[in-house]
């Protein structure tokens, strides 16, 4: 994913709204932009520390990107600490951000495109969870076992070893057991789980010595967004495959052979 640089706000009037809620907005070329080029609107939300925060874009003109930036980045341009941002948690382009306030005060959620001078309309939704309690959204945890095809081709994005890869996100819990398969008889597949914040990741490939199947069997170690890479063993490999993500429920007993 990749990292926005700084933006530029006029005036602090230019907010659009303020708080929770379901908003109806436009890209335009009157909007402020980023300083990499994308038009953006700005919202604010006031979270108390220890609250959870959904937020959700939607547009059938062009690809969503969400940034959410806590009360300590306020003032200060490019990215900075405690900033979320996401463009590719659903595989239709819906950005959705699902995070836990580590401060409390206005936080700020910037609505914008992945790609630069597009415009178009979109809706955006802010929920806070005061009480705990799992994301709203459909899809975004894992209620039911996950499937999905797709097909690894030129264009997708890339890891930076140069393997082409596809994106898929979840929220998890800390304590919940995740399987995730990847099959493909087109290419060599290959999986990489991210942790919550990108730092961690675990990867698999050549499951039991097959080729054509990777798995990687997990115990999340956190409440947050998890991430799925599909990808390549070689550089340059594309063809068909299927995702499989499923929830096994709460972690066994340390001594489980399942957990890893």
């Amino acid at each position: 994913m990749r990292c926005l640089l700084a933006f530029v706000l006029a005036t602090l009037s230019s907010y659009p709204a303020a708080g929770q809620g379901s908003y109806e907005g436009e890209l335009e070329s009157r909007d402020e932009t980023l300083t990499s080029g994308e038009f953006s609107d700005a919202y604010t939300v006031a979270l108390r520390q220890g609250q959870w925060v959904e937020v959700v874009m939607r547009s059938g003109d062009f690809n969503p990107y969400l940034i959410l930036r806590p009360p300590s980045c306020s003032g200060k341009g490019g990215a900075c600490e405690g900033q979320t941002d996401d463009d590719d948690f659903f595989p239709d382009g819906t950005a959705f951000i699902w995070v836990e306030a580590d401060q409390g005060g206005t936080w700020e959620v910037l609505a914008t495109s992945f790609a630069p001078g597009d415009k178009g309309n979109y809706t955006l939704d802010i929920i806070v969870h005061p009480d705990g309690g799992g994301p709203r959204t459909p899809g975004a945890a894992l209620d039911a076992p996950r499937t999905e095809r797709g097909t690894l081709a030129a264009g997708d994005g890339t890891l930076r070893s140069g393997e082409y890869t596809d994106r898929y996100g979840f929220v998890g819990r800390a304590g919940e057991r995740v399987v995730v398969d990847l099959r493909s008889t087109a290419f060599d597949p290959y999986l990489i789980l991210q942790m919550p914040g990108g730092t961690q990741q675990l990867d698999n490939d050549d499951w039991e010595g097959s080729t054509a199947h990777a798995r990687i069997e997990h115990t999340l170690p956190a409440d947050g967004v998890y991430r799925v890479l599909v990808t390549s063993y070689a550089v340059g490999e594309t063809g068909a495959y299927e995702l499989q993500i499923t929830s096994a429920g709460a972690a066994p007993p340390s001594d489980d052979p399942f957990t890893k």
